[in-house]
């Protein structure tokens, strides 16, 4: 599911490579703040991945949101969502925008990001810090069961990572590394996207 048809134009692509056609129910477009398309308890699992929450620019729309992903999913069903970081974007415009410099303090307050008047700059977001995606899905009767930054400790190293992908043995040390350490909080709020997965309670 998507809002934007030309991404679900993608997805069908990416679904036709991987030979995944029989295992795909379906390509809906539509928001993930309005799920009324289906009944309650409809899903065993519900993933809200690449960070839509980010921009659902109103708080009232953010709740909403989390409403229907947590009222779809069946219940002790798991619910995993992930978000940009709101700590971790300033160390990406270090690395890689730094002509929007402006933007890595003003928005670290509210975490609301709106591109300049002649739209440079990402589209409008609101960046997340762990506690608040925690409580936006702990408030609508979610166990937080653990929480992961998706990039660990190579997060903002992308050239470093790949480089290390050449010698397979420093390579397993270093997967093994970030597994032990993505879920540690100190990580989970600098890397670029974090993770929250959950279980819907009864």
């Amino acid at each position: 599911m998507d809002l934007v048809p030309e991404m679900l134009k993608t997805a069908k692509r990416e679904i036709k490579k991987a030979k995944v056609q029989t295992r795909v129910k379906q390509l809906l477009e539509g928001s993930i703040d309005d799920l009324s398309m289906f009944g309650d308890e409809t899903f065993d699992a519900v993933l809200c991945l690449g960070g839509p929450l980010n921009h659902l620019l109103n708080i009232k729309q953010r709740v909403k949101a989390a409403s229907e992903l947590v009222r779809v999913a069946k219940k002790d069903a798991p619910i995993f969502v992930s978000v940009i970081s709101r700590i971790g974007l300033p160390k990406t415009i270090l690395v890689g925008f730094p002509h929007e410099m402006k933007y890595a303090e003003t928005h670290l307050e509210t975490g609301d990001y709106v591109p300049g008047l002649n739209g440079e700059g990402f589209t409008a977001a609101h960046w997340f810090l762990p506690e608040e995606l925690r409580e936006l899905f702990e408030t609508q009767g979610v166990e937080a069961l653990e929480m992961a930054g998706l990039e660990g400790l190579s997060s903002h190293h992308e050239k470093e990572t790949n480089r290390l992908y050449k010698d397979q043995e420093k390579w397993k040390m270093w997967i093994d590394v970030l597994l032990k350490t993505c879920t540690h909080p100190s990580v989970v709020g600098g890397a670029e996207h974090f993770l929250l997965v959950g279980r819907k309670q009864g």
